[in-house]
Formats: structure tokens, sequence, C-alpha cells
């Protein structure tokens, strides 16, 4: 019994460990020396980001309405629990007295803590990730222009595509990372998000319109 337990485990492992990627099936000298882990660990069961076309220069990856709805959830929530709490702790005689075990401050505390993480999400979640054509720049965040999170488009040697098992609270499941490769193979991230049907999708469009190739590794 043990024993089938033991090796149903190590099965399920198996098909949650990454297969290694073979980078020279790009038959690209660049790809061999190109890292293939996760740029950054983590990532969403959903889709967070969707590629547009607003003008015929610029192509632009943009927040989606459900990930929009998902962080203004939390922040809410967060603000919720924070006026709550702040509303008793400055109902009570004493509140003065900050006292660990009392449950208002913790109330509080951790409405704080879930506001201001939801918030950071929803600035960063809706920041700006923009291909320029006819500036010939790539911009990623709210101060890339000004010189922080920009490259120029020529850098942009391929986009890498990898997949990620994340651990779920009822279940495991994958997210789908988009990076851009440069020319002496360094990564910068773009997306991550668990819709591979998109991802796919996107990152095709993307190719078309840089000239780069996709190298898929999920």
């Amino acid at each position: 019994m043990i024993e089938k337990l033991r090796s149903a485990i190590n099965k399920l492992l198996e098909n949650t460990r990454p297969t290694p990627v073979d980078p020279t099936k790009f038959t690209d000298p660049v790809a061999t020396h190109t890292e293939w882990s996760a740029l950054k660990p983590g990532g969403t069961n959903f889709c967070t980001h969707r590629l547009r076309n607003p003008t015929p220069y610029t192509y632009e990856f943009r927040a989606t309405l459900l990930a929009i709805i998902f962080y203004s959830l939390f922040l809410a929530f967060g603000s919720f629990m924070l006026v709550i709490g702040t509303n008793k702790i400055m109902g009570r005689p004493d509140s003065v007295k900050i006292q660990k075990e009392n449950a208002e401050w913790m109330l509080a505390g951790v409405g704080l803590a879930i506001a201001i993480f939801a918030g950071r999400m929803l600035y960063n979640g809706t920041a700006p990730i923009v291909f320029d054509r006819r500036s010939g720049i790539f911009c990623k965040g709210r101060n890339a222009r000004a010189g922080k999170g920009r490259i120029l488009i020529d850098q942009i040697h391929a986009i890498q595509l990898i997949s990620e098992h994340c651990s779920g609270k009822n279940r495991g499941y994958y997210s789908y990372e988009l990076n851009l490769v440069l020319r002496d193979g360094t990564r910068i991230q773009v997306i991550d998000h668990g819709s591979l049907e998109l991802m796919l999708t996107d990152s095709k469009k993307l190719s078309g319109f840089l000239g780069v190739p996709v190298w898929n590794a999920i």
C-alpha cells in the first residue's frame, strides 16, 4: 500500500516537473546561451493581458477586464477591513492603548496589508507595455519613457515562450511567460498568465509585427 502511494506521488511529481529545454532545436547560437527557466517565478491561472493594435505603428499589451476586476475586488476587500477595524478602534474609549491581542487592531492591520498588496497589483498590472515602431522603442512601466524599462526594438532578437507549474490551493496550474530575448541573450519579461491559447495567438501577432521568431518552449 505504501509502495503504491509512493509510486503515485512520484508519478505526480514527474508530471509537474518541467521538461528540460533543448535550445539547439531553434538552430540559433543566441538560444544556446539564453536561460530557459522562469524569469520571474509565479503567475496566474487566467489571462491578465491581451495584445492590442491601437495604431499601425504600435502594439500594446493591456490588462484584461477580468484582471482589473480581480485586483479591484482585493483592493475593495482590504479597504473594507481597514475601515471596519479603524471605526471599531476609534469607537473604543481606550483606543489609544495598542495591544497586540486586540482584534480591532489586527483587523485594521490585515486590511491595510491586503489593500497595499492589491493596490500594488492593480498599479503594476495596468502599467503600459508598448511596442512603438515609429520611435523604435519598447517600453514597459509607467516611467519607461523616461529611460527606465525601455529598450530599442532593434535589440530584440526573439520572443521566448516558457511554462511554469504553480502550486494552487486545490490543485496546481500552469502559467505561461512571454519574454523578449535580446541579441546578447539577456531576457526581459513582458507578460505571464494562464491562457495558453491566447498566449500563442498574441505571440504570433507580435512576432509578425517585430519581425523576429517565436522560440516556443511550452
